[in-house]
């Protein structure tokens, strides 16, 4: 929806994942419609020239569907030090 908004011609063969933005959030699905309504372009770029929005999007990849929980940085960290707590004492008994 940003190629049809920034009037980018990416190919439509190489699809692209990102993290949630305004614009992508409010167009998603309706790609057809955004491409015939000028407006709705022009409304992205000034958006961007005011800095309402951002220019592009926060590319992400696949791997991004394989996070399902947000777990406090605390957290996180104790849970890395185990595993490689573990790594580690079964990397030594091989």
């Amino acid at each position: 929806m940003l190629d049809i908004a920034r009037g980018s011609r990416w190919p439509s063969k190489y699809p692209g994942r990102t993290l949630g933005h305004p614009f992508l959030d409010e167009w998603r699905g309706r790609e057809g419609e955004l491409a015939a309504d000028a407006g709705a372009k022009r409304a992205y770029q000034e958006g961007v020239q005011r800095g309402d929005l951002p220019p592009i999007p926060v590319w992400a990849s696949e791997a991004i569907d394989l996070i399902n929980d947000l777990p406090p940085a605390a957290e996180l960290v104790g849970t890395l030090a185990a595993q490689a707590e573990d790594a580690l004492a079964r990397a030594g008994t091989r």
